[in-house]
């Protein structure tokens, strides 16, 4: 390549690179989170730059450690109701109270930062040293590449309505605001949350994230089965210790609790008391095969990955997950009948009966239990799916091809009055990303699937193989239930992928380490295809903006006032702190009703009002009684009007009224908001009529 060309490609990479370095970045900004996690996360992206398959080792095997440690109801709970169950002059009883907010501060989004920090190495390695990266075929980067653009536009499109009623610039500036100094600190602390919390965003960056992981995970272990046997040992390291803190969560618990009984509602409600194996089912069914060949092939370690494929089997009990444990029972004594046929390894058959027979007979002992006992949630459980499902047919109706949003169906779900979550992945994605979106996901996850039963075919057969064919079927059956991938689902598919490219290109190939296969040609139509998709997703930005703009409804958006009160005159509700709401862009004026309570004792209290970011209106309330903001509208199209109220100086009653205990910052006393739809005429009247109603 010449040098021009080259130094042009390099510099768009880095320019590629730039969003994800300035979201990675926030984590310096954000103040909860301590030196050490910091200084990790930044150790994983050079070590990744200079060692990417180390990286990815590290990021495989901390990752769900990390999901563990960030659980409210895990590892974090059980170790803050331990300490503050011990005596007090080891621990302050309100240690419990200090301890739970730093386990989570310092593990906000943790996985999601490392996946981070490794594509960012990573990807600067390919920048500078092309040559390492090894090609992935079309069949999956197609996908890919589609599906990343499809949720980009998504969450363009998003926040571009969103911000509807702002200024480019000033909405420009709240995003990337956001994105550089709080991405990592607690959505709710960021001071545009009240109104848009940018779930779009995080669910944008989260999705992408994992098709690079599945893609650098591919490119990695592509060739080179040594690497991808050590990959696997992480992946199944990194499970069974996040199984092993959540039984330790539960130990803690029952050591906090010693009051009778404690045991008993420990095994019983185990999977309450535990959150993080309480939604861990799929990812048990799809590491615990790796786990089991593992065992049979590595004969010097064996008795450690029996006991991890144990300690994953017990999780899954804890679990107790039937949408999990179905699939996986089913997946497994698919994959035996399959090995009996061609006669392999008889230490692998008798491995996979046995974990059969255990989650079999689990599955089947907890059924019959709950149903001696009078317990029915299985069928009331069956029936709530059920019925999610048919509350999402219709909401995926009413926008078929780009959906509702990235991260926007729940949104869709309450001005719907259906279930706000599906409880199944397709059926989300269907939602937020349409038939598009879905169609997607589709082609990419059976895009992998496809390259590893191409790999079951060559011969002799390969354990390994099989045990990731095993566990991401009984994953992606078992999401019929549930509604998320993750980074263990993405790694175990791009390694199976990779065994099964390779075993396609060399089905005769027996030693460990081998020379990868020819690099996979991209076909020229489907080049032009994805090209064009990619072109035709960008251009439809602007006419889903358009439309999406001149149907949203932003009334029921609002911050700063309390909950509703009666008083003899009239409903009213506090204001505290800046107040925000939108009016329809139909509405030609409004009225709101203020009164400051108490003003003879906290002095003159000063009301500014806004509309779109431009003051509008002063108000100085020197007396105690009602009076109105009158505001007059401009015509906006379709565009919301937002209007700002900000009151100083603030006051607490209890320092302000006799005999007050409220301890609340309050502003001023609002009524409820009146409407103009029709001409104003002079003085401000509304010989239409006004309607009233809530902000």
């Amino acid at each position: 390549m010449p040098p021009p060309i080259a130094l042009a490609c390099r510099t768009g990479g880095l320019l590629l690179l730039l969003p994800a370095v300035g979201i990675f970045q926030s984590v310096f900004w954000a103040d909860e989170v301590l030196l050490a996690p910091k200084l990790a996360v930044t150790g994983l992206a050079l070590l990744s730059a200079w060692r990417p398959r180390d990286g990815l080792l590290a990021v495989a095997a901390l990752g769900p450690l990390g999901s563990v440690a960030a659980d409210p109801t895990g590892i974090g709970r059980g170790v803050a109701e331990a300490l503050a169950a011990a005596p007090r002059a080891t621990a302050p009883a309100t240690m419990s109270e200090t301890l739970l907010p730093v386990v989570q501060d310092q593990t906000h989004r943790f996985p999601e930062t490392l996946i981070l920090a490794f594509l960012i190495g990573y990807g600067l390695r390919l920048v500078w040293r092309p040559g390492d990266h090894r090609s992935v075929p079309a069949s999956l980067l197609a996908p890919g590449l589609l599906l990343a653009s499809a949720v980009l536009a998504s969450c363009i499109v998003n926040n571009r309505v969103w911000h509807a009623w702002d200024l480019a610039f000033q909405s420009g500036n709240r995003v990337v605001d956001f994105l550089v100094r709080g991405y990592h600190n607690p959505i709710g602390t960021h001071p545009s949350a009240p109104v848009d919390t940018f779930d779009s965003i995080e669910a944008t960056v989260g999705t992408l994230a994992m098709i690079g992981v599945l893609l650098a995970t591919f490119s990695l272990c592509r060739g080179d089965k040594d690497y991808t046997r050590r990959l696997v040992r992480m992946i199944v390291a990194g499970a069974a210790g996040a199984a092993l803190l959540g039984f330790v969560a539960m130990a803690m618990y029952i050591v906090s609790h010693p009051e009778a009984g404690a045991l008993r509602t420990a095994l019983t409600q185990r999977w309450t008391l535990v959150g993080s194996i309480n939604t861990m089912g799929p990812q048990i069914v799809l590491v615990a095969p790796l786990a089991l060949a593992c065992g049979c092939a590595m004969r010097s370690t064996r008795a450690v990955w029996w006991g991890a494929a144990a300690v994953l089997l017990a999780a899954l009990w804890s679990n107790a997950t039937r949408s999990a444990i179905l699939p996986g029972v089913a997946a497994g004594a698919a994959a035996l009948i399959w090995l009996v046929r061609d006669q392999p390894s008889r230490r692998l058959r008798a491995a996979l009966m046995a974990a059969i027979l255990l989650a079999g007979t689990g599955l089947v002992a907890g059924t019959a239990i709950r149903f001696l006992g009078n317990d029915h949630t299985y069928f009331w459980t069956l029936r709530t799916r059920l019925e999610f499902a048919q509350q999402a047919v219709p909401l995926i109706a009413d926008k078929p091809v780009f959906g509702h949003g990235i991260d926007q169906y729940g949104r869709a779900a309450r001005r719907q009055e259906a279930k706000t979550v599906p409880h199944n992945l397709y059926l989300r994605t269907a939602g937020e990303l349409g038939i598009t979106g879905v169609g997607l996901l589709l082609w990419l996850i059976g895009s992998a699937v496809w390259l590893m039963f191409k790999g079951l075919r060559a011969r002799p057969p390969d354990a390994l193989l099989l045990a990731a064919c095993v566990g991401v079927t009984a994953f992606l059956v078992a999401n019929l239930g549930r509604g998320s991938l993750g980074a263990g689902f993405t790694l175990v598919a791009g390694l199976a992928a990779a065994l099964g490219f390779d075993r396609s290109a060399h089905p005769a190939e027996t030693v460990h380490g081998a020379a990868p296969a020819a690099n996979p040609s991209w076909p020229r139509g489907l080049r032009a295809c994805t090209v064009a998709g990619i072109v035709l997703l960008a251009a439809s930005i602007p006419w889903r903006v358009d439309r999406e703009a001149r149907t949203i409804d932003l009334s029921h958006l609002e911050s700063g006032f309390d909950r509703w009160e009666a008083a003899s005159d009239a409903r009213f509700r506090w204001t505290r702190g800046p107040v925000e709401f939108f009016v329809h862009p139909s509405v030609t004026a409004v009225e709101l009703p203020v009164r400051a309570l108490g003003v003879e004792r906290t002095g003159p209290r000063n009301v500014e009002v806004r509309i779109n970011g431009d003051i509008e209106q002063r108000l100085l309330m020197t007396r105690d009684g009602w009076q109105n903001i009158h505001l007059v509208l401009s015509p906006s199209g379709h565009v919301w009007r937002k209007i700002d109220i900000d009151v100083s100086p603030t006051w607490i009653p209890r320092d302000v009224l006799p005999g007050s205990a409220d301890p609340r910052e309050l502003g001023v006393m609002t009524g409820e908001l009146r409407r103009c739809h029709g001409p104003v005429a002079t003085g401000g009247a509304c010989p239409d009529g006004w309607t009233s109603g809530a902000s």
